[in-house]
């Protein structure tokens, strides 16, 4: 069988990668959508970071308000 790798660009390897860090940091076995989400507000830049941006969005306040929902209905 072959097996190939996704070709993923460099924003995305690195969402992926901070996603992982993201889960092991919350005790998590895995990295899921919500880790990812959580990647993304932490990028320098991109697309969708761009955009809750410009539409006023504190970051860290939705970074924090995530976290605290992911928990209350994950555990």
């Amino acid at each position: 069988m072959d097996e190939t790798k996704p070709n993923f660009t460099p924003r995305a390897q690195q969402a992926i990668s901070i996603a992982k860090k993201k889960a092991k940091e919350l005790d998590e076995s895995e990295a899921t959508p919500h880790h990812l989400f959580l990647s993304i507000l932490e990028l320098k830049s991109g697309p969708v970071k761009n955009a809750l941006i410009s539409i006023g969005v504190d970051l860290v306040d939705l970074a924090d308000f995530y976290i605290e929902f992911y928990f209350w209905t994950h555990k």
